[in-house]
This record gives C-alpha cells, structure tokens and sequence, in this order.
C-alpha cells in the first residue's frame, strides 16, 4: 500500500514490524493529518467489506438484561468464501456466540443474532466492537474491522458540571433532562476514589421537564488527575448508566 498525497508524491506506507514487507497479512499503519491523501494499492475487496460490518440496531439501551442485536456483513467477493469471525466487546461485556462460524456467496449478506449484557458500572457513550475475521476465500486471510455503537439512555440527556470552591471543595452538577414521554423517578449518584457514594432522588420528572442536582465532594484535591463516577438509576426499573466525569 502507498500513500499518496495531493500532489502525486508517493510513499510506502510502513508494516507494523521490520522486515515483514513481503509477508501479504502483514498490518500497516497511517496516521491522519489535516491534509487529505489517498491509499493506493490497497484491496477494494476487503475495503468493501469493512464498510459493509454492522452491528443492527446501533444502539444498546442502558436497560441492565439481556439484549439481542445482529451482526452482519456482506461478502464483496466474487467467489464464495467461509470462515469464523470473532466478537471483542469493551471490557466485561458478556456476549454469545463469542465465534460465529460463517459461510456466504457471493453478493449476499450474512447475519446472526448475539445476545449482549454489559456490567453494572458500564460507562455511556460510543463504543467499538471489534470483529477478527479468518476468511477463506481464493487465500486465506486474516483481518480485523470493527463497528461502532451508542450505549446509553436515548429517552434521557445528562450534563455534568464541575465547580471549585473553597477550601478545596468540589461541586458537581447533574443537569437531566426527560426526553420521553412519560413521567421519570430517577436516582442520581456520585461515587468518587476511596469516597463513600452520594445520592439523590429526583421524583416524578414530567416529559420535556429538566432537574438538577449537586454533590459536594470535601478535599478533592487528590482527585485532580483522576476521574469520578456520575450516573442515574430507576426508582422502579432496571435501567441504569455512568459517566466517567475527569476532575481537573
């Protein structure tokens, strides 16, 4: 693969490791800059492939069970290929099948359910799910893709403030708003480092309606550096999500 830029200069894009430049699996890196530049030489194939990995929907409420979603993708080959691909979820994600076993013609896509569970403390936000295909095709090849995807609340925006104060106290606002249409009773929760947790109640958010809640956190000046934990948890329910908040 060559890297080439606007003006038609030409480099060789580096392998991972020296002395790997004959071996065809082996991985190769670029780096992003403000400029754009163009890959030359690499396989439209598999380019085609890593567009077309999806995880459906993108989405995984913070609800704490068990979720189903389906992966898929389709095969940009010309020829049939078979093989196994391999699930990496973030850290202490549960999901099943871990390795699924695939065989599809060509053009045609494949899909399979998973079933996911993400632990207690899961952080909101984007998160990749990462995909080790072993692919048979006219060679065997080995590649990894990955896909991205929301987990959080949609039916609820949180906002977290920090504010110094004196005597090396630390305040921290969450402001929540109810997106949905109904009314919400939420616990709201602090924990920080070596720090018991703090909570509070938040009862009966109407729809469109916004609450906010403070925690004092005494002596935080040790906590510069490190992060806290805010989150919400259903009164009745079982939904639940954390916000890792870096202290500055």
């Amino acid at each position: 693969v060559e890297r080439v830029d606007l003006w038609g200069n030409r480099e060789k894009v580096k392998t991972a490791a020296p002395g790997d430049g004959d071996d065809p699996d082996s991985p190769q890196t670029v780096t992003a800059g403000k400029l754009p530049f163009f890959l030359d030489g690499t396989d439209p194939r598999l380019a085609r492939l890593r567009a077309s990995v999806k995880m459906d929907p993108p989405f995984v409420p913070s609800t704490y069970r068990k979720h189903t979603r389906r992966v898929r993708f389709t095969n940009t080959f010309t020829t049939p290929v078979s093989g196994k691909m391999t699930l990496h979820f973030p850290a202490n994600w549960e999901v099943h099948p871990r390795i699924i076993p695939f065989s599809v013609q060509a053009g045609e896509t494949f899909s399979r359910d998973i079933d996911i569970r993400f632990p207690y403390n899961a952080e909101a936000g984007t998160k990749l799910l990462t995909i080790d295909f072993a692919l048979d095709a006219e060679r065997a090849y080995r590649v990894q893709m990955s896909t991205k995807f929301e987990f959080g609340l949609g039916d609820v925006d949180v906002t977290t403030l920090t504010q110094w104060l004196p005597d090396d106290e630390l305040l921290v606002t969450m402001n929540v708003t109810n997106r949905s249409d109904a009314r919400l009773d939420l616990f709201c929760f602090v924990v920080a480092p070596d720090l018991p947790r703090q909570e509070r109640v938040i009862a009966g958010l109407p729809p469109a309606g916004a609450a906010a809640k403070s925690f004092r956190i005494p002596a935080a000046r040790g906590l510069v550096g490190k992060s806290i934990r805010v989150g919400l948890r259903e009164v009745r329910g079982n939904r639940i999500v954390n916000y890792d908040v870096p202290i500055k």
